[in-house]
């Protein structure tokens, strides 16, 4: 069995990652956001993901145990 929060970061990070492609190739130019220094670019595109997956993981709730005793 997987831990939903595993299961909401995976897709969190998945989807945005879909999406901020699908723009770049909609766009038919990889710089989506050419307005901005490369390394910004980079930093953006690395960080929207993990912060996306963060709040999925954060939000989703816990899968409780069945194997463990109750407190």
């Amino acid at each position: 069995m997987i831990e939903a929060k595993v299961i909401a970061a995976t897709i969190g990070s998945f989807v945005i990652s879909a999406v901020i492609a699908w723009l770049n190739a909609a766009e038919q130019d990889p710089h989506l956001l050419g307005a901005l220094p490369t390394w910004v670019q980079t930093l953006l595109i690395a960080v929207i993901p993990a912060v996306v997956k963060f709040l999925a993981g954060y939000q989703a709730a816990h899968t409780p145990r069945p194997d463990l005793p109750e407190r």
